[in-house]
């Protein structure tokens, strides 16, 4: 349990590193330029976690071939992500761009995260004595017994 918690703190650390130098970081580029562009560089940063779950979920979508759904969830993204930033660019400027971004990967991380990714994890979860998880309900006999190689 310990060593998860300090693997996900190193995970997070590139993450806060950015959030609390950005304005430095960007300052190599001028004063003006950083007092612009650190809050939008703090968001997208902010950005990455929602954005991490998502490509979770698309890699189980694409390791059971729903393709399909990866490319509806992508068009969605992008049309919410431009339609969104044109609204709001009037009012926020270069922020709406990181405000955006981070709301709506926020929002596809949380349905993503719910429908797809969900039920991997149920079987953490205790249900009560005697029920086991869907990874002990797996029956991996049947794919190990096939004597066929497999051919690509």
């Amino acid at each position: 349990m310990l060593s998860a918690l300090l693997h996900r703190r190193r995970r997070l650390l590139p993450v806060l590193a950015l959030v609390v130098l950005a304005e430095p970081i960007l300052a190599i580029f001028g004063p003006g330029y950083a007092a612009d562009g650190a809050a939008t560089l703090r968001l997208l940063a902010l950005a990455g976690i929602p954005f991490a779950v998502v490509n979770l979920a698309f890699i189980r979508l694409r390791l059971e071939r729903r393709v399909g759904v990866i490319v509806v969830i992508q068009i969605a993204l992008a049309v919410s992500l431009v339609g969104s930033t044109a609204v709001l660019i009037p009012q926020l400027g270069v922020v709406a761009i990181g405000v955006v971004t981070l709301l709506t990967q926020s929002i596809a991380a949380a349905i993503l995260a719910r429908a797809e990714l969900g039920p991997l994890f149920a079987g953490f979860v205790r249900t009560g004595r005697g029920s086991e998880s869907p990874l002990q309900r797996l029956d991996l006999r049947a794919v190990d017994d096939d004597p066929r190689p497999i051919n690509r």
